[in-house]
């Protein structure tokens, strides 16, 4: 990873490595993610390495979708190569510019494809490589969520779904817990909301599925409490929403959300 043009920038690229591996493909790109934050009017230039495990050469192209909303400039994010060949054993870098126009606000957000035509002459497969480019507008961020809907179910093992939609101006990393508690018999849950910290987009709606790690919610009325925490530093939105179900062998009601 090379460093940035502009000094005040802030982008913290994650560098892991996605690996696939099968009969045919044979590269790996870094990083898996470029997440961070730009002031209004600058730029950034970044590059992503492909490398080519196969024992032959292969060619990748590149697209990018844009996801932003209202963005004030289309072409924010510039690939000035959109094909490139990788030797045998070898890797390449492929250079990408961000450019935030003035005035913007919020968060610019892309998802890149690269794509890799693999097989031989009576065959052959396009592997595609989806990342996502997370560009936040520095000091307009607004972290924001509402609670859609509440269902749940109580099979083999319960399931919280809960519906959100990311309001605010940045995605969000939701995370938090859902304790219930049974009124008749006292016997207490807590299950993890989002433990991966899947993201969202603004303007994107989600059902996130919460379950236990085991066995399943015993007959009777329950009051619950769902804590989620979403944002960074003093930013930070909270959230503890109530509601109550009743619980009757695998029929599960919500009463009150």
């Amino acid at each position: 990873m090379r460093k940035s043009i502009f000094a005040v920038l802030n982008v913290v690229i994650f560098a892991s490595i996605i690996f696939i591996n099968n009969l045919f493909a044979g590269i790996s790109i870094q990083p898996y993610r470029v997440e961070g934050k730009i002031p209004a009017g600058k730029s950034y230039e970044g590059y992503f390495t492909i490398f080519n495990t196969a024992k032959k050469q292969t060619s990748v192209t590149v697209k990018w979708v844009d996801k932003t909303i209202n963005p004030l400039k289309k072409d924010w994010l510039v690939f000035p190569e959109t094909k490139v060949k990788i030797p045998a054993g070898k890797s390449i870098e492929l250079k990408y510019n961000i450019t935030i126009p003035p005035q913007s606000s919020g968060e610019y957000n892309a998802r890149v494809i690269f794509e890799e035509l693999v097989g031989g002459a009576m065959a052959s497969i396009a592997m595609k490589y989806n990342f996502p480019i997370y560009i936040a507008v520095a000091g307009t961020e607004k972290y924001d969520y509402s609670i859609k809907n509440i269902e749940i179910a109580n099979e083999t093992q319960p399931n919280f779904k809960i519906s959100m939609k990311n309001t605010g101006n940045v995605h969000i990393r939701p995370f938090g817990e859902i304790t219930a508690v049974n009124k008749t018999d006292k016997s207490k849950y807590i299950i993890p909301f989002n433990p991966t910290k899947y993201g969202i987009i603004p303007e994107e709606e989600y059902d996130y599925q919460c379950k236990p790690e085991k066995g399943t919610l015993t007959d009777g009325k329950y009051s619950a409490t769902l804590s989620i925490s979403a944002g960074e530093g003093d930013l930070i939105k909270k959230l503890n929403k109530k509601f109550e179900f009743v619980v009757a062998g695998k029929t599960v009601t919500v009463t009150k959300q």
